[in-house]
């Protein structure tokens, strides 16, 4: 009597390791996403950091003013240093692990800001100079 396989038993195994293959690679993608949103969210907090340490170490107590934000949401530009009054706080801007950058609005007071990052799987994350905590579907 021959031992060994049969083509037919090798072929079932094969497919059977290759559909446990595929159901894992596809598990994984989710904890990478989750991931990247766990590092932008810290980042975000850096970036928050920095800014309070510049509001309350460099003179005159306002938070830096990013070109153009007038009440509107706009890009922080990764590579950027915070900097007040010739002191740098935060250097440089980290860039996001996904395609969204991290925004800022100073609601027309030099006393006042927001910052926000849309997540890939959480949505809208926004942190305000109050430590307002907020999450949104979407940043609009």
């Amino acid at each position: 009597m021959k031992k060994g396989f049969t083509l037919i038993e090798l072929l079932v195994v094969v497919s059977i390791i290759g559909l446990l293959a595929s159901i894992v690679v596809v598990s994984l993608g989710g904890a990478r996403r989750g991931g990247r949103d766990a590092k932008a969210m810290a980042e975000l907090r850096q970036i928050q950091t920095a800014l309070e340490l510049c509001y309350n170490e460099a003179p005159p107590g306002a938070y830096p003013n990013f070109a153009g934000s007038d009440d509107t949401w706009v890009d922080i530009v990764a590579g950027t240093p915070i900097t007040c009054a010739d002191q740098t706080f935060m250097d440089p801007v980290p860039t996001t692990a996904g395609v969204n950058p991290y925004q800022w609005n100073d609601y027309n007071d030099p006393q006042k800001y927001g910052l926000r990052v849309n997540l890939e799987q959480s949505g809208c994350f926004t942190v305000t100079d109050v430590g307002l905590i907020e999450t949104d579907s979407i940043c609009l």
